[in-house]
């Protein structure tokens, strides 16, 4: 028999709204779920997930809607240890060859994160820096978060959950 948590206070009704006081990018890995993460409560979270926790256009727009119809005070982007995404964009930079049509757009988006690494850098020093690039990414890619972020209404930070400790390493 599967038991279903349910982390909502007794009386909560999550079908009349949502207050979300922070939103997460997260990678799409299954093993990494941010509710589950930071022990949340269905509605307390605003969740974008895509492979590499990249900021694109629609997740862009997402982490938008939190900020303006949410009221989100808080972004963080969230990269963790064995992320495959960066280990194929590591792979591409090597190589020079492209992974399978699709995947493409994630190695493109994480490409310039890595790209200043020094040689012989860990696959770990490659996650962080995709974690700190993309959160930079947030603000310069959307004058919305920016105005607030200038304002002190919104605050962006990135971190690296890891999968074996299940700890989460706040980033410079």
């Amino acid at each position: 028999r599967t038991v279903q948590r349910n982390y909502s206070s007794l009386g909560a009704t999550p079908d009349e709204g949502q207050a979300p006081f922070a939103a997460v990018v997260s990678c799409a890995d299954s093993r990494v779920v941010p509710d589950t993460v930071f022990d949340m409560a269905p509605g307390n979270l605003f969740v974008v997930r895509n492979a590499g926790n990249s900021i694109e256009e629609v997740g862009l727009g997402s982490l938008e809607y939190g900020v303006a119809a949410l009221g989100v005070s808080l972004i963080l982007v969230l990269g963790h240890t064995r992320c495959g995404a960066v280990t194929a964009t590591e792979d591409a930079i090597a190589t020079g060859v492209m992974p399978a049509p699709a995947i493409d757009s994630v190695v493109e988006a994480i490409e310039p994160a890595l790209l200043p690494l020094p040689a012989g850098h860990s696959l770990n020093d490659a996650i962080a820096a995709n974690a700190s690039y993309q959160a930079r990414q947030v603000q310069n890619l959307s004058p919305l978060i920016a105005k607030e972020t200038a304002a002190g209404t919104v605050g962006i930070v990135s971190g690296m959950y890891d999968l074996a400790s299940g700890r989460v390493i706040w980033l410079p």
